[in-house]
């Protein structure tokens, strides 16, 4: 175009101003959108890619709070299930919310039988229609609690647990 001089001047209204802007701004949230589901695909087919979510998002809590829902949730899973229960701090899935996984008696991360709870899940991330059809309990910090109350289904156990302290008497 310029080297053969047939666009020498270029008259736009506007009009056609706002709706290039319009197009360039559309652009850039669908390259954002493509982006943000690469990486969650690559999430869901790889779970070992999830470590780095599930690490940023349970780094968000001060560890002594991660230990004390850790031990909560031990504690009723043991009580409830009268069998060992474990916290799979390696077995990462997208579809856990980037929670932490609690499984009761001789069960494996790989299978759902015998996965108990999920600690701290983002509500945003965590596949509801899992926590429903295996009954799992969330775990999560009194702060957090309403959040996660409102996205999971109806009937979800959602445990509160006081973190910054002890609870007021």
């Amino acid at each position: 175009m310029g080297s053969t001089g047939v666009w020498r001047w270029l008259w736009a209204t506007s009009e056609a101003i706002a709706q290039a802007e319009a197009h360039a701004e559309d652009e850039r949230v669908g390259r954002e959108r493509w982006r943000t589901q690469r990486i969650e695909y690559t999430a869901r087919r790889f779970p070992e890619a999830n470590a780095s979510f599930v690490s940023a998002w349970q780094q968000t809590l001060a560890p002594v709070a991660r230990q004390r829902l850790q031990d909560t949730a031990l504690a009723q899973a043991r009580v409830e299930s009268g069998k060992p229960a474990f916290v799979h701090l390696a077995a990462t899935a997208y579809h856990f919310g980037c929670g932490v996984l609690v499984t009761v008696g001789s069960a494996v991360p790989t299978s759902p039988r015998g996965w108990y709870g999920l600690i701290r899940p983002d509500p945003a991330r965590l596949d509801m229609k899992l926590v429903e059809q295996l009954g799992l309990v969330l775990f999560t910090t009194s702060d957090e609690a309403a959040a996660l109350s409102r996205a999971a289904p109806p009937g979800t156990r959602v445990v509160a647990v006081e973190t910054q302290g002890e609870p007021s008497r």
